[in-house]
């Protein structure tokens, strides 16, 4: 069978979950590509790979622009009289089930897909109906009627196809860095993310957390470095890299420092990253982390956002990272429910005196089935009419609790507060007068740019190829995916009345 995987985009950072399920199907004997919504022309991709299955890798974010390519590969197989097996798993698909009606899809995953797509592809390839799956909602089927399981030997799969992501994009391969998966669940009850929702619908299915086991991992960096150089650095993207000093940790970061020998990156939380733990992670060889902070207003980190991180304990932590040398990247939220544009300019104050490697700015989007964004609806400072249309814009928040005025304020800190967090305290008056201006073009390119440097310089030092004929297009890509609209209103559903293959350029090409 030929399988066709469509992401929304692409940038520096693999696509690890699709490329794990493409060596997969390849163990199976099929064959795959990738379809990139962000740049690829949807009918020439279709016409010249002439896919079995289309297999869609979906998040909220980016549902807009599943729907309008769902309609135009749905005309596209009409069309050509391609019989076409159309599956779809990713976050969306795990907490909005109803996708599967709505889209008229053979079937959808919900949670982990490893094995479900071993038996979703026997079943197909034997032409049987796709239904009676764990974790698969399938023909006639609803999500009360499904079995769920979890993977616990996550040992047992092959390592991630990176061919599929360097065949849609070869450009990539000249970047110098390379991603890795350690383990699988996270803990934590945040409320603008779905890990609680997702922890209570897999609760009975054996342990959240599972992790790959010292040796696969080794042996899976070794083969990446030898398949698919240059490699200057690896990133392990796990939402929590480490969560306690245990055995598995002391034994892995000590065979990664005798037999990899690379600097690392990954991603951890204030209340983990103890000075014990921060030492080990130094002497191993990490050289930056990702860090969130999300609000510098305790009362609003702790009570509305639940992340149970008292301020002394953050700022120990960036102390720690900063004392054994260690560059800190933390991201916070500005247009938080219940918060004021006092909070947001005291959180861009706080994320300053932290003294980051880089700090980045974001505005509260809400996704829906979160504690979050019910708690805006419930406060009446969100319409959920939006979140039913999904009509509002991924810029300025769709909070009706701030004015015009403070929702351009808040944008301009988004684009302009990792500027300014890294400049002397002579600069910050000239920051609060700025933020003040109209949000403009030129604050978010030169906004994007400074963190694009600033994350090739202290977050992946050394991964940028140095050639300018390679720089210059990675470069252009890069702000491509960064000014990217992801959240065009379009029109949902499959409608008979239209003709998205004639307008695709309209909604694909900005």
């Amino acid at each position: 069978m030929k399988i066709l995987f469509v992401s929304a985009n692409l940038f520096y950072t693999e696509p690890l979950g699709l490329m794990m399920l493409s060596s997969i199907a390849k163990r199976q004997g099929h064959t795959t590509a990738l379809l990139v919504l962000q740049s690829d022309n949807i009918i020439k991709k279709l016409s010249s790979f002439k896919p079995d299955l289309i297999a869609y890798s979906t998040m909220s974010a980016d549902l807009n622009s599943f729907l309008h390519a769902d309609l135009i590969i749905s005309q596209w197989a009409t069309k050509n009289n391609q019989k076409l097996i159309r599956i779809m798993g990713g976050p969306h698909a795990t907490f909005f089930p109803e996708i599967k009606n709505e889209l008229m899809l053979d079937a959808i995953c919900i949670g982990e897909g490893d094995l479900v797509f071993q038996r979703i592809l026997t079943k197909a390839s034997e032409q049987k109906t796709i239904q009676s799956i764990p974790n698969v909602i399938g023909y006639n089927e609803n999500i009360n009627q499904i079995q769920k399981e979890l993977i616990s030997d996550l040992d047992q799969f092959p390592y991630a196809d990176r061919n599929i992501y360097y065949n849609a994009r070869p450009i990539y391969r000249h970047f110098r860095l390379r991603s890795f998966l350690t383990a699988r669940g996270r803990p934590f009850h945040c409320t603008y993310c779905h890990n609680a929702t997702y922890n209570k619908m897999f609760a009975e299915c054996g342990a959240i957390i599972r992790k790959h086991s010292v040796d696969y991992m080794i042996e899976e960096i070794k083969h990446t470095i030898k398949k698919h150089p240059p490699v200057r650095m690896v990133r392990f993207a796990d939402d929590t890299f480490a969560y306690k000093i245990d055995n598995w940790l002391i034994q892995f970061l000590e065979k990664y420092k005798k037999e990899i020998n690379l600097p690392f990156y990954c991603l951890m939380r204030s209340n983990t990253l103890t000075e014990e733990m921060a030492k080990l992670l130094s002497k191993a060889g990490c050289c930056s982390i990702g860090m969130s902070l999300e609000s510098g207003v305790e009362s609003v980190r702790n009570n509305v956002l639940k992340r149970n991180l008292p301020d002394p304990v953050v700022i120990k932590s960036f102390e720690y990272a900063q004392k054994y040398g260690i560059s800190a990247h933390g991201n916070a939220m500005s247009a938080l429910p219940a918060g004021t544009l006092m909070h947001d300019l005291t959180t861009y104050t706080f994320s300053r005196n932290l003294k980051m490697g880089l700090s980045s700015f974001g505005i509260f989007m809400p996704y829906p089935k979160t504690e979050l964004t019910d708690y805006a609806i419930k406060l009446g400072q969100l319409d959920p009419q939006k979140i039913a249309n999904r009509s509002f814009t991924r810029d300025k928040s769709p909070l009706n609790s701030y004015t015009e005025k403070e929702k351009n304020v808040q944008l301009n800190i988004m684009y302009l507060g990792s500027i300014f967090a890294n400049l002397p305290d002579l600069f910050q008056p000239l920051f609060f007068r700025l933020i003040k201006l109209p949000p403009n073009l030129f604050y978010k390119i030169i906004g994007r740019s400074y963190v694009l440097y600033k994350f090739y310089r202290n977050i992946f030092p050394g991964v940028i190829p140095k050639n300018p004929l390679l720089l210059i297009p990675f470069y252009l890509k890069a702000m491509k995916y960064l000014l990217y609209q992801k959240n065009k209103k379009i029109q949902v559903g499959h409608a008979k009345n239209s003709n998205p293959i004639e307008n695709q350029k309209i909604v694909y090409e900005n």
